[in-house]
């Protein structure tokens, strides 16, 4: 969702005294995405969740932020879904670690990606979508002649991980993390068009 149609629902909400609620498991994305600012966003809504392993590489755990008066009472639900874990601190520990320099990571990873992106686009068989208003997500589609199974296969014997779970026989969704930052551009093009030569049915 854009953000001006963020302000627009959320005043409406705000206006007729409706709470509203940001799931910002992926708002570190976007923000990077975006340039738009993460309390920006956040000031929109009276609560906001932050994934703690989606991104910064915890085991598990999450935040949830609002007013004190909305916190105050919330000890108990905390405890029910793992708050009082004695592994917590592990959990805490890690996200800190990782979100020290994630902005920062995450737009180098979003303007490498989108130099591979054009340059994937430039393949025979391989064809790069875009969602209206996405952020990490990219659609591919892929000619009928690729066989998309010898295809993951290749690309994961490169250590190259894409998700399986697709709309359609030859579209395929590209998610693009920090992991990009660990291969040359030119390497990873290389193992994306040698892949695709070897998957081909034709």
């Amino acid at each position: 969702m854009p953000y001006e149609a963020m302000k627009d629902v959320t005043g409406y909400c705000h206006e007729q005294g409706i709470p509203t609620h940001l799931d910002g498991a992926r708002l570190f994305i976007a923000s990077a995405v975006t340039k738009i600012g993460l309390e920006t966003y956040s000031k929109l809504f009276d609560t906001v969740y932050i994934s703690m392993w989606k991104y910064f590489g915890a085991l598990y755990g999450a935040v949830l932020a609002g007013t004190k008066e909305f916190c105050e009472n919330l000890y108990h639900v905390r405890r029910m879904f793992g708050g009082s874990l004695p592994s917590a601190s592990l959990a805490a520990a890690l996200a800190l670690n990782g979100l020290e320099t994630f902005q920062t990571d995450a737009e180098l990873a979003n303007e490498k990606s989108a130099e591979l992106l054009e340059s994937l686009d430039e393949l025979p068989n391989i064809s790069v979508k875009r969602y209206r208003d996405g952020s990490n997500i990219i659609p591919v589609e892929i000619d009928q002649n690729v066989d998309l199974a010898k295809l993951y296969e290749s690309l994961r014997s490169q250590n190259v991980f894409i998700n399986t779970d697709t709309e359609s026989e030859k579209i395929l969704h590209l998610t693009v993390n920090l992991s990009i930052l660990r291969k040359a551009n030119n390497e990873l093009l290389r193992i994306f068009a040698t892949a695709i030569e070897d998957a081909r049915s034709i």
